[in-house]
């Protein structure tokens, strides 16, 4: 049978052809199409870009910074964890160590990388999506400040016209200054000296060059290049930094691997804010921003000048700390902080840290690992090293001071008290030796909480301020809110207004039994000392001296309620006060600030009148 020709065999290159053509056509439409609109609204965004003055007249110096009385530097107030530098104070390996990273060609074109930017649209071309950006540092600057951080063609079409438009109205060091103290380089530091004191607790002057790359290296992602988070991936990302920098002639081979060899010792800061004295910085705060606004606060770089004296602060904080744990260990101890199974126990041997030494008085947490009767000891882990727990520096949790209310429960000795897995904290008495374990003693984290509010009763200067334990567990200032029955602290408002009235240090007065009819109930009334014990005759002073109820009922009952009233309301106006005896012996609960005015300005004559809180304030 004949095969009939393929007819398609004649056509087939020429519909081909014609398909082809059809396509690159298209594609060459579609191009210029694509130019002709991309340049379009190019000319509309270069028409239209945003006022770039701002940004020469920012003040690096925006944030606040509190001075204690020696002037020493006690916080800072920022919104971020920034702290500017000025550019001339940056050093050049910092720089180019940037520079290496983000941007090689800043300081030869004009804003745009047109290299980066191609081979960025080849990528996301391909991908068919934003993957990849071709920004320069100068295009980074305009995404911070005038652009929002969604990815999309306009936008990227805005940011180049943006960035033709800084470079003309800024000086490249102007542009990289802005850069350097606004990019965010994790752990909460935005800009590079915030993030040299986040990460090294240091200056960025005082940086080496191994921490300079490593710095460098946070900005493609900071979470995921953080030398806290991942050190071996930040090492990997300070090696192609170190890399790039030698390629560019910045550094030589030699300094690139002798950097790349150095230890990188991480010695994250606590913010200055809540380092040295959180609750005092914390009022003075509220204080100047309900009384100049948060604007100024924040920008406008105010320096407050305080009476805080940081060596009575510490004083203070040492003394509330001791008190507390004091008070806390004679209610006995509560248990251990959590208890280990007995694979938990044995895998703690096996673990290798640094073995960096334990100073004395430090507090951790430690594990109790066998008990010794014969030694009188428990042998603990604590610090991945071993330490000794003598019975005889615990003895606190066994003989509790029992009051009407508490019952402490009973334990024969302090091998009944802890068994092996057993968490606990510890205090070290006696650092290590060379043979010779830390000695370590039991301690607790308090319940209580406590306040302190220390002023200088010849000038009335508030010297020390302690809101609580911790100001990381609870920002509730109980020196200045918390409300407290005064108790016998209002007494000497009381004999302030006999003294007015005529009576003298030296005055005698009789502490005997007395009673009185309440003026709101028809009741009577028997005032009693604390003791239940009356002295007889007694003197004006030694009645105050001794804190005598009665003694001074008769005295409230000599001058008047009403003139003791008044007197009182002239020293302390936030107070309800009832006309009755009961009421001024006992006024109502009040914060502890309200009575240190009235005492101190008692000590003085008045001149201390007015507390101190900030010396003086400059912009």
């Amino acid at each position: 049978m004949k095969k009939k020709p393929r007819q398609s065999s004649r056509t087939n290159p020429k519909k081909k052809r014609s398909l082809s053509l059809y396509l690159i056509y298209t594609f060459m439409f579609s191009m210029i199409l694509f130019i002709l609109s991309g340049g379009g609204l190019f000319f509309y965004y270069s028409r239209h870009l945003p006022d770039y003055q701002p940004l020469k007249e920012r003040n690096l110096n925006a944030y606040s910074i509190v001075y204690s009385e020696e002037d020493e530097v006690i916080a800072k107030f920022l919104l971020e964890n920034r702290i500017p530098i000025p550019y001339e104070r940056t050093p050049k390996l910092l720089i180019h160590a940037f520079v290496a990273a983000e941007d090689a060609e800043f300081f030869q074109h004009s804003g745009i990388d047109y290299k980066g930017i191609a081979r960025a649209l080849f990528k996301n071309l391909i991908a068919g999506r934003i993957v990849q950006g071709g920004s320069t540092i100068t295009q980074q600057v305009t995404k911070t400040f005038f652009l929002t951080p969604k990815r999309s063609l306009l936008r990227k079409l805005k940011e180049v016209a943006y960035a033709f438009g800084l470079e003309h109205n800024l000086t490249k060091e102007e542009i990289l200054s802005l850069y350097l103290n606004n990019i965010y380089l994790g752990n909460g530091a935005y800009g590079i000296e915030a993030a040299a004191e986040s990460y090294f607790n240091k200056r960025t002057e005082q940086l080496t060059l191994a921490e300079m790359a490593m710095m460098a290296g946070l900005v493609k992602a900071p979470s995921r290049y953080s030398p806290i988070n991942n050190l071996n991936r930040a090492k990997n990302r300070q090696a192609y930094v170190l890399g790039r920098m030698e390629e560019l002639g910045f550094i030589s081979q030699e300094q690139k691997e002798r950097a790349f060899r150095a230890p990188i010792r991480l010695q994250s800061r606590e913010s200055a804010y809540f380092s040295k004295a959180p609750y005092f910085t914390e009022f003075i705060r509220h204080q100047v921003e309900r009384k100049y606004g948060k604007e100024r606060i924040y920008q406008e770089g105010l320096r407050i000048y305080t009476t805080l004296d940081l060596s009575t602060q510490r004083s203070a904080q040492r003394a509330v700390e001791i008190g507390l744990r004091e008070l806390d260990k004679r209610q006995g101890f509560r248990g251990p902080v959590r208890t280990l199974s007995s694979d938990e126990v044995k895998n703690l041997s096996k673990k290798k840290g640094a073995l960096s030494p334990l100073s004395l008085q430090e507090i951790h947490e430690a594990v109790i690992l066998a008990k010794d009767d014969a030694k009188k000891s428990f042998a603990v882990w604590v610090e991945d090293r071993k330490g000794i727990l003598p019975y005889s520096e615990m003895v606190w949790g066994l003989n509790v001071k029992p009051t009407s209310n508490f019952k402490p429960g009973k334990v024969k000795g302090p091998s009944d008290l802890l068994k092996p897995g057993d968490a606990v904290q510890v205090r070290v008495k006696q650092p290590a030796k060379k043979d010779q374990p830390p000695i370590l003693s039991l301690e607790q984290d308090p319940l209580v909480q406590g306040a302190l509010l220390c002023i200088d009763p010849r000038t009335g200067y508030v010297r020390a301020m302690i809101g609580g334990r911790a100001f990381s567990e609870s920002q509730f200032n109980r020196a200045v809110t918390a409300r407290r029955q005064p108790g016998s602290a209002f007494k000497p408002l009381i004999y302030a207004a006999a003294i007015e009235k005529g009576y003298t240090p030296s005055t005698v007065l009789m502490d005997s039994p007395v009673e009185y009819s309440d003026h709101d109930g028809g009741t009577y009334w028997a005032p009693k000392n604390y003791d239940k014990n009356y002295m007889g005759p007694i003197t004006f002073r030694n009645a105050l001296a001794h804190s005598r109820n009665v003694v001074t009922v008769k005295i409230l009952e000599d001058i008047g309620i009403s003139y003791a009233l008044k007197f009182i309301r002239n020293w302390v106006s936030n107070l309800r006060l009832r006309e009755t005896f009961r009421s001024l012996l006992a006024p109502q609960k009040s914060p502890c600030r309200s009575w240190h005015l009235p005492s101190v300005s008692l000590q003085t004559e008045g001149i201390g009148s007015n507390r101190s809180l900030s010396g003086r304030l400059q912009p």
